[in-house]
């Protein structure tokens, strides 16, 4: 009675079991391509609500948070290991056209600019 009474549990475990375990990899691996939710939930066959929010809960965050904190872990590495790349190729790299948009995921990710960054990383 008590398994019955935890219907968020069972349909998050549900989810789990169904869920392909490369799907995570797959995000990663695609995070800086022009992915969408519904080209992830269609692997899946899921309803693009249900998955984004099955996704929520196994996560913690949505899915285009998750795309996002992994571009801008791209972005850091690219800032970091290659010191001759522009700022514009590590952001076309991380999948980003907008400068602006760029600039202001990765202030609030990391409080600084690319430029900050870099500097900061390098004095280290």
């Amino acid at each position: 009675l008590r398994e019955l009474n935890r219907p968020v549990t069972k349909n998050q475990d549900a989810f789990l079991q169904r869920l392909p375990p490369e799907l995570l990899e797959y995000i990663d691996r695609h995070c800086c391509d022009k992915i969408s939710l519904q080209q992830i939930a269609a692997q899946c066959f899921y309803h693009p609500a249900y998955f984004s929010r099955a996704f929520k809960q196994y996560c913690g965050k949505t899915l285009s948070g998750y795309i996002k904190d992994k571009r801008m872990e791209k972005a850091a590495a690219l800032l970091t290991n290659s010191p001759r790349a522009s700022i514009v190729q590590v952001m076309d790299q991380c999948g980003y056209s907008d400068t602006k948009l760029f600039y202001r995921h990765f202030k609030e990710h990391f409080q600084m600019t690319p430029q900050e960054y870099r500097k900061h990383t390098m004095l280290k």
